[in-house]
């Protein structure tokens, strides 16, 4: 969703449709659909993710009434980042730039990324997925088991990851960083990962190392960016041949880096290198000199060093961040709270002032993180912890700084009736 300057919303769903919230009505309209690719053709076991996946507004958007959408054409295996003009409640579909597209493999799942928004400077920031599938492959003796997919054996490209999240040259798995021109087009701009021209990189990317950046946002004072990073199944480390146990992540980007998918997870836990033929384990992976080996990456081979996570757990107890409970995990980030950006009647209190917002789709809890001045980690808490949450799926502070959610509900793949918008307002 996205909160326009009159507090109407736009809201896109999976499936194609677009609507609008209007807010002087308290009612929800149709404003368009899109035409996408939701679901295997091919194989109706397997649940394809992609679709309608992303909206924002231009930070202008009061002047030129620009919505940029990121989603998946039906007629072309591309996901696709377009700029459309909203016009009379209607996206208008003759008004479509196309940004920038990307091959993305189908009939396969997962991963999809699909965050947009603005950071300071009119800078764009667009997640991707890793466009990998995490389960075992059936009919095969030697499989993942929930750790990261490593296989680069012909015909077993999409059981790789390194094909696209340290694929220096490929922006999948990424987090990537552009400014908008007037005319659709855009530019590179400085302070980007591979700054150009470098040979078999995308000078789009900003961060690289991604799994499912499902949910991003953007300090609006400092530009540090955050997300909550979809981590992997394994329920128990396997040090000695495999690699840690899964960890679901919240991030923070100071600067363009590396964070290290599908060779490391959480704190650099490092997994081991794998023969899916054979079925043994090779070494670790080196944080010092990371390499990506695998036959289907086109990028460097050479890595930058990676970063580790800014908070991370497992299904399990975590000993380090014990506030997040335990259970599945959908990590999300949401914004950065600061109180002179917003009207004093209208915002939330000052206490929350420079605090980051994250949030959980699995354990349906939000969370306050407060920040050392350093930008370093300093504590959590519950936020509203007696309200039940169903599957918060997006959140973004309105320019009347409140808290707007928008929930998905209980059941997958489910017309959930637990679903909705929901604002929160602050009583004195």
């Amino acid at each position: 969703m996205t909160v326009l300057p009159n507090l109407d919303i736009l809201i896109v769903e999976r499936r194609g449709q677009i609507l609008l919230y209007k807010n002087d009505i308290k009612k929800i309209k149709p404003a368009g659909s899109l035409n996408v690719y939701w679901r295997t053709l091919k194989d109706s076991s397997v649940n394809a993710e992609e679709g309608l996946l992303g909206v924002c507004k231009d930070p202008n958007f009061a002047k030129n009434h620009w919505v940029y959408i990121f989603y998946s054409p039906a007629d072309t295996s591309v996901n696709r980042l377009s700029r459309f003009e909203l016009k009379n409640d209607t996206i208008d579909k003759g008004s479509e730039k196309i940004v920038l597209q990307f091959y993305s493999q189908r009939e396969i799942c997962c991963h999809t990324g699909g965050s947009i928004t603005f950071g300071p400077g009119n800078l764009l920031y667009l997640s991707t997925g890793d466009n990998s599938t995490p389960f075992d492959e059936p009919n095969q003796r030697y499989v993942s088991h929930g750790f990261a997919p490593l296989d680069d054996r012909p015909g077993h490209e999409h059981y790789d990851a390194r094909r696209t999240s340290s694929n220096s040259n490929d922006l999948r798995g990424k987090i990537i960083r552009i400014r908008i021109k007037d005319d659709g087009s855009y530019e590179i701009p400085g302070g980007n990962l591979f700054p150009g021209p470098q040979s078999r990189t995308k000078p789009e990317i900003y961060v690289m190392g991604n799994r499912n950046p499902y949910r991003i946002s953007v300090d609006q004072k400092n530009s540090f960016l955050y997300w909550g990073e979809v981590g992997p199944d394994a329920t128990k480390d396997s040090f000695e041949t495999r690699g840690p146990k899964g960890y679901d992540e919240i991030n923070q980007a100071r600067a363009a880096g590396y964070f290290g998918w599908p060779l490391f997870v959480g704190k650099n836990y490092a997994y081991h290198q794998y023969d899916y033929g054979a079925g043994t384990s090779g070494p670790s992976f080196d944080t010092s000199q990371p390499v990506n080996n695998s036959k289907n990456n086109t990028g460097i081979v050479q890595l930058p060093r990676p970063h580790p996570a800014f908070i991370w757990y497992p299904y399990d107890v975590s000993p380090d961040f014990p506030e997040v409970k335990t259970g599945g995990r959908t990590a999300m980030a949401g914004p950065v709270f600061y109180s002179d950006l917003y009207p004093a009647e209208t915002r939330l209190p000052d206490y929350y002032n420079g605090k980051l917002f994250i949030y959980e789709w699995m354990r349906n809890w939000i969370m306050a993180v407060s920040l050392q001045p350093d930008g370093d980690f300093y504590k959590m808490e519950p936020f509203m912890s007696k309200t039940k949450f169903a599957a918060a799926i997006d959140m973004e502070l309105g320019p009347d700084g409140k808290l707007y959610i928008l929930e998905y509900g209980t059941g997958w793949f489910h017309k959930n009736k637990d679903s909705g918008l929901s604002r929160i307002d602050y009583k004195d």
